[in-house]
């Protein structure tokens, strides 16, 4: 007899989980959003936490300085602007180097934060890019839209997995109303725009433990319309999202 877990297994086996996402997410595609920020805002830095095969890393163009972090980044093609690579977990990164010497910089221009699938690595990489931000500081946070439940587990059993980074939009517009923030439905799991960071803020790390304890326990919403509507979805024009919020 089969177990409960190799029924899901099986099942998903039969799941196009990308299929899905495209008709759940009606926008560009990630990485056509990226470029068309890149090219749009042209920033002095970009800072990309999760580098893997480069995809998303070599849309920086000039003049832009770009830093990539990754315990094992495989760029498959070369960037096209001055790239730092560093070969380590973020929080190693952030521990031990010096940013804004890296991103040659005093703040941070643009981040993307696209590492491991979990919650609370999510915010801790949120929380060492707010220390390094300025006034004009975008965050960007993939994975944010989880298309069902089980691509949306810890633990990964499908190979489109976005874990639980989901929880860290409900847990920004609640901890944090100071910042402005909305989700492009961009497939496959969407990208979350957070502005108005402020370097001198302390809640996040005061209220770490307590954040991650009450958030790790956020239950799935199993309706899509609300699981949007906690995503905080905007327009998938991505510049019309901008200028509305």
């Amino acid at each position: 007899m089969r177990t409960g877990t190799e029924r899901k297994r099986e099942d998903t086996a039969t799941v196009d989980h990308d299929a899905v996402s495209k008709q759940m997410l009606r926008g560009e595609s990630y990485l056509d959003v990226l470029r068309g920020l890149h090219e749009w805002l042209r920033p002095e830095n970009y800072l990309e936490i999760g580098v893997y095969v480069g995809s998303s890393l070599v849309l920086s163009g000039p003049p832009t300085v770009a830093v990539g972090v990754d315990p094992e980044p495989r760029l498959l093609d070369p960037p096209n602007t001055v790239c730092k690579i560093f070969p380590m977990t973020s929080d190693h990164y952030f521990a031990t180097r010096d940013v804004r010497r890296d991103i040659e910089a005093d703040s941070l221009g643009v981040a993307f934060i696209d590492g491991l699938h979990l919650f609370e690595q999510a915010l801790r990489d949120f929380i060492n890019i707010e220390r390094v931000s300025g006034p004009t500081t975008l965050a960007l946070i993939h994975d944010t839209f989880a298309i069902d439940e089980l691509t949306a587990e810890r633990e990964q059993k499908t190979a489109f997995w976005t874990g639980d980074v989901w929880k860290i939009v409900p847990c920004l517009r609640e901890v944090r109303p100071d910042l402005r923030l909305f989700t492009i439905p961009s497939p496959p799991s969407g990208v979350t725009v957070v502005s108005g960071l402020n370097a001198n803020s302390t809640v996040l790390t005061e209220r770490f433990n307590e954040i991650v304890s009450h958030y790790g326990l956020l239950p799935f919403q199993h309706d899509e319309v609300r699981r949007k509507e906690c995503a905080a979805m905007a327009s998938s024009d991505w510049k019309q999202s901008f200028l509305s919020y």
